[in-house]
């Protein structure tokens, strides 16, 4: 995949946006495999094994779009706080490599997200939503270096993934944000070569317009009200928010999110029972929205 973009010929530095690679593999058959072996208790037979190598795989692309593909019949002895680590330990090798022709030098990043196990390019905020940073219970600010933009002296700039080794979903954002599940995502085969092309639209306002009330959006140093990371961002923020729905609605919280607070409490991690709370709530929600749009017609 190769990105570039173009921007307006009056703004002189732009932020080039950053990516979100999520593959469609995500578990290692072999290690699953292995682990079937070093557990036999918990698979007393074949039936057993074969339905834990479905329940894994859809458990590891579990999102809010696909919540009832679930298994909810078997636990397989794994409780739900030990989900996360044990989608990383089964997780197959996806590692993507980028180059680009910016001065400043690209990363990409493993991250979590609400799509599960991610890879983002030119993000500023990746790393603070990393298994490493979560499990080291770390809330520090993070030195992600100078901000890759693009001058229009600088000519075309681009950035190249390569070693996509398998299917893929890409969301685009800004490097200061981190991808979201109402925005678009497009979906590219194994192996296919594609060039994107984003046109960057910059907004400006009054350097006196610098209350919260007014700008109507906070900058990323001002995350006092954020519970799971220790910056500031609108994708952030509704992340957090429909975590926190989850555990009103269902006393629980999805495996995807961190659920060690800042202030150091601990969140219930939905099993079996709660995610299927949680299609309940999607059920619900869909058909309130179809009476709605009914009521209104």
């Amino acid at each position: 995949m190769v990105i570039s973009m173009d921007r307006n010929k009056l703004v002189w530095n732009t932020s080039f946006p950053s990516l979100t690679v999520c593959p469609h593999k995500r578990i290692d058959e072999l290690k699953v495999e292995e682990y079937i072996l070093a557990h036999p208790k918990q698979f007393l037979s074949e039936e057993d094994q074969e339905d834990f190598r479905d329940f894994i795989v859809k458990l590891a692309r579990l999102t809010y779009d696909n919540l009832e593909t679930l298994p909810l019949n078997k636990s397989y002895g794994i409780p739900s706080t030990k989900y996360l680590d044990l989608l990383y330990e089964l997780k197959w090798a996806f590692e993507p490599e980028i180059s680009s022709g910016a001065a400043v030098k690209m990363f990409i990043y493993e991250t979590q997200t609400e799509f599960g196990i991610c890879h983002s390019v030119n993000s500023m905020v990746a790393r603070y939503n990393s298994f490493e940073y979560w499990r080291s219970g770390d809330w520090s600010l993070m030195d992600h270096g100078d901000r890759v933009t693009v001058h229009p002296l600088d000519g075309e700039i681009y950035a190249q993934i390569i070693n996509l080794s398998t299917a893929y979903d890409v969301y685009f954002h800004g490097a200061g944000d981190v991808p979201s599940i109402s925005k678009q995502r497009y979906t590219f085969p194994e192996s296919d070569y594609t060039t994107v092309e984003l046109f960057a639209l910059e907004i400006f306002t009054n350097e006196e317009a610098r209350a919260t009330k007014q700008r109507r959006c906070r900058f990323n140093y001002e995350a006092e009200e954020m519970m799971t990371v220790p910056i500031y961002s609108f994708g952030l923020c509704l992340s957090e928010c429909r975590m926190f729905f989850a555990l009103r609605v269902c006393g629980c919280v999805p495996h995807f999110y961190r659920n060690r607070l800042r202030n150091g409490r601990r969140l219930p991690v939905c099993g079996l029972e709660g995610i299927g709370c949680l299609v309940k709530i999607k059920r619900w929600s869909k058909v309130k929205v179809e009476i709605d749009n009914l009521l209104r017609n």
